[in-house]
């Protein structure tokens, strides 16, 4: 968990993930105000197989994570 005392004042490097098939507003939404508090910013969506999303995460390194997830199937 991120401690907002010692990242008041600092530039975190963040990546926002959501699943494939889902539109993802409420994420870019996110990553808009993130970016616009002068953070670094990413987003990736992932399917059944989450090794792209493991990779970037391993090569990147972020400071902050944060996923969207809808366990309804799609069409329900």
């Amino acid at each position: 968990m991120l401690d907002a005392t010692k990242t008041r004042d600092r530039r975190l490097k963040t990546l926002f993930v959501g699943f494939q098939d889902q539109d993802n507003l409420g994420l870019r939404y996110l990553m808009s105000a993130a970016t616009k508090a002068g953070h670094e910013t990413g987003i990736e969506t992932y399917d059944r197989n989450p090794q792209s999303l493991l990779d970037r995460v391993l090569r990147e390194k972020p400071d902050f994570i944060g996923f969207s997830y809808d366990d309804c199937p799609a069409g329900h």
